[in-house]
């Protein structure tokens, strides 16, 4: 599948196509030094990919990982299992904007850090 070409006005749109979700979960793996982190990584991006690719044709936006995070609620996961997921598709929105693939840039990372902190259940 051919990369995305720019919008009239040079800005690429917000939806990811799988090269470039598989290039950015690489290099997120890639920086990762534990083996059970990077296990833990490829398991909730590649379920974020499939759950993604499944929908017809969302962009990579806040809205879309607010949905996300509905799912997986409705898959009755923890919350900490649901955290989990969250950071590994916040590095994942770091390094798609890193790339350039996302113009939302880091806005779309912060807001994703930010649904994760609200299902840390209160002690």
């Amino acid at each position: 599948m051919a990369s995305q070409p720019p919008t009239e006005y040079g800005l690429r749109p917000n939806t990811l196509t799988i090269p470039e979700l598989e290039q950015s979960k690489a290099v997120v793996l890639n920086t990762l030094a534990s083996v059970h982190s990077r296990r833990s990584y490829t398991f909730a991006i590649d379920r974020f990919i499939a759950w993604y690719c499944s929908e017809p044709r969302l962009t990579f936006n806040r809205a879309v990982v607010v949905r996300y995070r509905s799912h997986l609620e409705g898959l009755s996961l923890s919350a900490s299992t649901i955290n989990s997921h969250l950071s590994a598709i916040r590095k994942l929105a770091d390094e798609s904007a890193e790339s350039g693939w996302l113009t939302e840039k880091k806005a779309l990372a912060d807001h994703v850090w930010s649904i994760g902190e609200l299902l840390v259940p209160a002690e």
